[in-house]
Formats: structure tokens, sequence, C-alpha cells
């Protein structure tokens, strides 16, 4: 018996991956985490550009590189493999060599070593070809006023207060910096009596959206240039409970609060994942996208079909009446639903 199997390691879900693809794990560095900092570098296009450089290795997991057909545990793997800087949101990729001179997998090179790693378990955050982006400060889109200046019958307060809308116009501007864009900026003519609903990643405003008051197209714009997909919208919030729910828009992910992340889109990508894994594996995974949608409903049934393994609490997929958005629901009523269909579905959620 191992004794590793299951704990004594930085990372047990790499390390038990690791040995139920190789069977055999050799460990370096035992309990030693990895030291490293944010440094810029050269991209092979010329650009400049911010990573995360190791300065101490750490612990690393050993074990016959696949590439080469080494038989002497010459492959190492970082604990950091494949991992969430929490701090930055940057991804650790590139963190296994092989030292067999000659070797095709190269120096930090994991392009061909995912596919030999990575049984299903944790393949939603198991990501090949990405490249970390560097993003924000984002642009003011123009001349903005604070929603609390707008008159009762102004066409914003009335779209986010009345008929079926339940949104509390403090709450909106003092928590989650909304406000309304009156002059859109030359290059932002489309955010012209616009209310501008604010990205904050990390601590930074890296985008926005405008929503329309009136019967206008596009209902939302979006910042040209907002890498949608690298980002969950109130992460930060999101991060310190035990529980996310997913949504698909601002306003959904405001009504469910602290614990609701918004995806700005129905389809997740392989990065929001991965972030969603690492930082809520302990937790709880809760999909909630738009109930009219059938190709959102089919997106939400397969990440929870990937996802329930995953996470310690499971995953599980809440399906609103339809006609409804999150936003026209009493935010009571609203988690009273999100805990009887997690309850139905056999996931027990932590109270929040």
């Amino acid at each position: 018996m191992n004794l590793l199997q299951d704990s004594g390691v930085l990372n047990p879900e790499l390390y038990n991956a690791l040995r139920k693809r190789f069977g055999s794990v050799r460990l370096m560095n035992a309990g030693m985490r990895a030291e490293y900092e944010s440094q810029m570098f050269t991209a092979a296009n010329g650009e400049n550009k911010k990573g995360l450089t190791m300065i101490s290795w750490g612990e690393g997991y050993k074990v016959c590189c696949p590439i080469c057909g080494d038989q002497r545990f010459r492959l190492i793997v970082n604990h950091r493999h494949n991992t969430i800087d929490p701090k930055t949101g940057r991804s650790f990729g590139r963190l296994a060599t092989c030292f067999n001179e000659g070797c095709d997998l190269g120096d930090f090179d994991d392009r061909f070593l995912k596919p030999y790693i990575y049984s299903k378990h944790i393949t939603i955050q198991a990501t090949a070809g990405e490249t970390d982006v560097e993003m924000g400060p984002a642009p003011v889109p123009g001349r903005c006023t604070l929603l609390s200046t707008l008159s009762p019958d102004h066409s914003a307060i009335r779209l986010l207060t009345t008929g079926k809308k339940k949104h509390n116009i403090a709450k909106l501007e003092n928590k989650y910096g909304v406000c309304f864009c009156f002059d859109g900026s030359n290059d932002y003519k489309t955010m012209t009596d616009r209310i501008v609903l604010p990205v904050v990643y990390n601590g930074l405003m890296v985008g926005w959206q405008g929503r329309t008051t009136i019967d206008e197209k596009p209902k939302y714009y979006t910042m040209p240039g907002l890498r949608k997909g690298r980002i969950l919208v109130n992460y930060d919030k999101a991060k310190l409970k035990p529980i996310v729910v997913v949504t698909e828009g601002f306003f959904d992910a405001v009504a469910v609060g602290d614990c609701g992340v918004a995806i700005l889109g129905s389809k997740l990508t392989p990065h929001q994942k991965r972030l969603l894994y690492y930082t809520w594996k302990d937790g709880a995974l809760v999909m909630m996208l738009d109930s009219d949608d059938e190709e959102a409903q089919e997106e939400a049934k397969k990440v929870v079909a990937e996802a329930k393994d995953a996470y310690a609490n499971g995953a599980a997929n809440v399906v609103l009446p339809r006609g409804f958005d999150a936003d026209e629901i009493d935010k009571r009523e609203l988690w009273t639903e999100i805990y009887r269909q997690c309850s139905s579905q056999g996931v027990s959620l932590p109270t929040v």
C-alpha cells in the first residue's frame, strides 16, 4: 500500500493521476513548495509579456517518460503543473521536463505530456494549447454618472426596478460599480445612453458591458478586446464562498449574490472550467444557465456530468421556470429553489 496515494503530497490530484497512468511515481523534494515570481519576458513574436517564473522547483513527481521510452524516471512533473495562481489567476503550464538528452518532450514543454497524464476525472482543468493573456486596466467608455443621480422615471432606473426586475440601485452602485454612460467616447459611441456593467477581475476593472435601456440592438455591447473566456464576472467575491453558481449574465450573478459568477455567454471555455475547478474543488458547483436556451441547457448538463465527481460537494444543474431570469425572482425564493433542486440531485450544499 502506498501511503502517499491519498495524502502527504502537495498536489494529490496530479499525483494520483500520474500513479494511475504510469503505475510508479517517485517523490522528489517532498513537502517543499515551489517559489515563483512574476517577470517580464519576450514572446516568440517579439512582444514583451508578463509571466510566472520559477525560482525554486520544490516538490516534483518522477515517472518514466512515455515520449522517449525512458526507464530511469527521468521525467519530472512539478507539483504546480497545470494549476492556477490564486493571486494572479494565471495558469502554471510547461512545468514538466524530461532529462534524457534528445527527448522530444523538450525543456519545460508539456504539449505532448497532457494526453498521457490526465484521466477523465480532471480533464475539466487540463487544457492544451492555451496561452496566458495580460488584461486591464480598461478604458472608461465615456462620460458617466451615478445611478443615484438619475430621476425615478429615467429609462435606466425603470429597467432595473420595475416589472419583474428586483434590483437595488444603491447596491448596484456601491457594491458593483454600476453607473450610466450618457455620452460615449469617440471610441465607444455605442455606449451612449447605456448602463455600464464593470467587469472586475483580481481587483482590476478589465472591461465592461453596456446594457441598452430601450428596445435597441444589440441589447448588450461588450468592450472590444475583452477576453470574456478568461474571466468570471464577480469572481473576486465568489472565490471566498464554498459554493459557486454559474450564470450567463452580469445581472443574474448579482441576483444570486456573492456566490454568483457570470460567464457572459452560454458556454464555458476550457479556461473558465479550469478556474472553477481549482477555486471550488473543495466545495460545490451549481450551473444555472438560461432555461429558455436549449443549447445553454445542454452545455450545463454536459458540464455537470463531467464535474459531478470532481467537486467535494458535487455538481448540479438548476433550471429556473421558463420566462424568468434570476434577477426576476426574489432572492430568498431563488436560493430556496437552488437548494431544493440541488438536494433532489443528491448534492448537499453548505449554508451560505
